[in-house]
């Protein structure tokens, strides 16, 4: 990621405001995402390579052939299993996320995440994000933000799972390490068919404890997210790099009124309408 120099999120007019005017980035339970399969890919996953460690040990059991050391582990299983079952029934993660693209204009992504008369794509510098995320750890975070792109090669993600699960042996790593790298690995563990999204993800990780929950609407359901920068670091400035004006019928007055609202701002940034030729009206 050394030579990338902006990401890129995909938004509304109602975000794009938001985002400006507020000054904050709003960041997602992950159990809330568009695509409801976001946290449970994972843990099922996690789920599929225990259940074969089970069969495998209960049948050395059955045999007689089984060590204490393995009927140990077969316990810990178990209550893997039962524990992410109810990671997955009731919700009970608490990362939060950002969704970014390393592409600003891409069909796939007007599509999925702009509305029908038109979106924008909000490019933020790189390494000035960074060096937020490097801000909000220092100030008593202890690493809870991070950057990660997501990975979609279910082979690459089985091989990380593994090694986890090979590691559970050491009670003091899986009584205080073990659901937190899960977890953690949950956030950007992503299912390989939306590869063509390029996703980059700011993440917290754990009950915010500076920053206040808060709540809205979404389509079928109540959504809650928190805020990227807490009240004690208002005075951070979001590091627009540029924008693009999703397709739209009227792109010349978009560009004119997008201009105009970052001069307000005090952002003398590009913004640049979409070159995919692409009509959703």
């Amino acid at each position: 990621m050394r030579n990338l120099k902006s990401l890129y999120h995909y938004t509304s007019q109602k975000g794009l405001l938001g985002i400006i005017n507020d000054n904050n980035l709003w960041m997602t339970n992950i159990f809330y995402l568009n695509d409801s399969e976001e946290f449970t890919h994972t843990t099922k996953l996690i789920i599929s390579i225990v259940k074969n460690h089970n069969k495998e040990i209960t049948g050395k059991i059955e045999a007689g052939t089984s060590t204490q050391r393995e009927s140990d582990l077969l316990r810990k299983f178990r209550e893997i299993e039962r524990v992410l079952n109810d990671f997955i029934s009731e919700g009970l993660s608490e990362s939060y996320v950002f969704s970014l693209s390393n592409d600003g204009d891409t069909l796939n992504q007007w599509r999925g995440y702009c509305p029908e008369e038109g979106g924008f794509s909000i490019g933020f510098d790189y390494n000035k994000l960074s060096s937020i995320i490097d801000t909000l750890n220092n100030n008593g975070n202890s690493e809870r933000y991070e950057i990660k792109r997501c990975l979609y090669e279910e082979e690459e993600q089985l091989k990380k799972l593994e090694s986890l699960v090979d590691r559970i042996d050491d009670d003091l790593f899986y009584k205080k390490e073990f659901y937190k790298q899960l977890v953690t690995y949950s956030s950007y563990f992503k299912h390989e068919s939306f590869i063509k999204e390029n996703e980059y993800r700011i993440i917290y990780h754990g009950e915010p404890p500076n920053l206040e929950k808060r709540y809205t609407e979404g389509r079928s359901m109540i959504i809650p997210y928190v805020n990227l920068l807490p009240p004690e670091n208002k005075d951070i400035i979001l590091p627009l790099s540029d924008v693009f004006v999703g397709p739209t019928p009227h792109n010349v007055l978009s560009k004119l009124s997008i201009i105009s609202l970052l001069d307000s701002k005090g952002y003398d940034i590009d913004v640049k309408p979409s070159e995919i030729p692409y009509r959703s009206w």
